[in-house]
């Protein structure tokens, strides 16, 4: 039998001898894509068939992006082609799948080929340099594209330490000031940006900074230092971005730095006679902690500490710390450099009572009772037991110069078991669309609210309620309401009235108890 290739390219064997009447030849295909038209004769009889030459599967890839620099702007993009080979160089079928991805900005995921030829876009907000890799097959092509800065947009200033001494104090007398100049995308500035420094305020006793020449920025970041004088006080620096001259761009981009101190100075209050014009502020965390008659439990005391120009004073502040109930297990707290001093107060004896309350301790400068009231959580016209007051104070001065304690007081919530908890409704009958309120009172033997984080469940088997669970906040209440609603619909022909009591569960440090309220009619008409 006789093969002849009529059409196309390629090779085979032209004659072969059949075999049980069949003759087989191979044909070896041509490198590029195509048809091939086969004939094969014997005697007087022929006959064809047609072979399709298709492109094989990926085996190289080349990723092109049509810009190799972007704005990152987080809008502006281009557009990354991915050109897939097969073995031969031909491009692959279309249809075939590249997937993309970048380790920086965003970039179109999947993609199919065209021609070979995959097509994504890409952009991104944050600078830097990024990687894009085009995956198809088992085989992998990448490019990179440069996110750069915009222009300068703003200026934030920063100091470190965030204070200095004055000259021959023992202190620190420098600092480092630094610009941190960003685009309008919060991205560094290009590296080489001027920055101009320049004190417009100090008390004017010798300061100066280490340069007033334009400073270069690296890294979007432009450092000066600064060193004090002879006298203390509050020092403002600004910041300008420049041209390398020294001249102020238009429109003008700088900050004033925040104010900091030469030499901080000692915790402030401005009138000893007026507590609210302390500089000390004390809190608690929690307020409310599951402490009548309960021991060991604990609430972390917190003092924030600020001078006469609200910085915070000096690290290792001594703060003295008193309760009415309780024990606090550090008499001293001493501040951080933020300000703040911490102590533990533990429940346990003595309890906290409305003659503790207003007899432990007095006014620090005065002498005098400090005023309440004592909360009234249950609201029946009584200063409730189970309250500690904790007092802060420390030393400082007044503003007239002169020693003063600066103090601060706040309460802590005792709370104990439950002993009250009731559950009631306004209204015991409801047609389609009213509602009715469920009031829930629950608190301890003192009138005192339950500990902040108890779980209160509401559930009816019928009607909408306006909450089904909770957790209650800190001090927290005495008094919770939810609503019960008759959505019953009267046009809905499988509508049926029935009656539902509202049950309340609470479940708390305190004590978990449960209660409900009549049944409440829910009508359909």
């Amino acid at each position: 039998m006789r093969f002849e290739l009529l059409q196309g390219k390629g090779r085979l064997d032209s004659y072969r001898q059949t075999t049980g009447g069949v003759a087989t030849t191979t044909l070896v295909s041509d490198t590029k894509p195509g048809l091939a038209l086969v004939r094969a004769t014997v005697g007087g009889l022929a006959d064809t068939v047609t072979v399709r030459y298709v492109a094989g599967g990926p085996a190289s890839i080349s990723v092109v992006a049509d810009s190799s620099s972007l704005p990152a702007d987080g809008v502006t993009m281009t557009h990354v082609r991915a050109y897939v080979y097969d073995v031969s160089g031909n491009p692959v079928a279309d249809g075939t799948v590249v997937t993309f991805e970048a380790d920086l900005g965003h970039i179109t995921e999947r993609a199919q080929t065209q021609d070979g030829v995959a097509q994504a876009q890409f952009s991104g907000s944050q600078t830097g340099v990024a990687t894009i890799v085009a995956r198809a097959g088992g085989v992998v092509g990448e490019t990179t594209v440069v996110l750069r800065p915009g222009p300068p947009n703003s200026v934030l200033i920063s100091c470190d330490p965030k204070s200095v001494g004055v000259k021959d104090s023992g202190r620190n007398q420098t600092l480092r000031i630094t610009a941190d100049v960003r685009d309008s995308r919060n991205n560094a500035v290009a590296d080489g940006t001027y920055v101009r420094f320049e004190i417009v305020a100090s008390p004017g006793g010798g300061e100066t900074l280490s340069t007033y020449d334009p400073v270069p920025t690296v890294n979007g970041k432009a450092e000066v230092s600064f060193t004090s004088g002879i006298r203390s006080g509050a020092v403002r620096v600004r910041a300008v971005v420049t041209d390398s001259l020294g001249q102020a761009l238009t429109p003008e981009v700088s900050s004033t730095a925040t104010e900091f101190l030469i030499f901080a100075g000692p915790p402030y209050i401005e009138d000893v006679t007026d507590a609210s014009t302390s500089h000390l502020t004390v809190g608690a965390r929690p307020v409310n902690v599951y402490g009548w008659h309960v021991v060991n439990n604990t609430v972390e005391i917190v003092a924030v500490v600020g001078d006469k120009y609200n910085n915070p004073v000096p690290p290792g502040t001594a703060v003295y710390f008193t309760t009415t109930g309780g024990v606090i297990s550090t008499y001293t707290g001493y501040t951080d450099e933020e300000g703040v001093a911490k102590v533990t107060l533990h429940t346990g004896q003595p309890y906290p009572t409305v003659e503790r309350y207003y007899n432990t301790f007095l006014d620090p400068n005065l002498h005098i009772t400090i005023p309440g009231p004592v909360p009234d959580f249950d609201l029946d016209g009584n200063e409730n037991d189970g309250i500690a007051r904790v007092l802060a104070v420390t030393e400082g001065v007044d503003s007239k110069g002169n020693s003063a304690r600066v103090w601060a007081v706040c309460n802590v919530v005792f709370s104990g078991d439950i002993t009250t908890f009731t559950v009631s409704t306004d209204r015991t009958v409801l047609h389609p669309g009213e509602s009715a309120t469920i009031s829930i009172v629950v608190h301890d033997i003192n009138g005192n609210p339950i500990v902040p984080g108890s779980v209160i469940s509401a559930k009816a088997s019928a009607g909408e309620l306006s909450w089904d669970r909770f957790r209650t906040d800190d001090p927290g209440s005495d008094f919770y309401s939810v609503q019960l609603t008759n959505n019953l619909d009267p046009t809905d022909p499988n509508a049926k009235p029935t009656a539902t009591p509202v049950t309340i569960k609470i479940e708390s440090e305190n004590g978990n108890v449960q209660a409900s309220t009549v049944p409440i009619q829910l009508l359909i008409d």
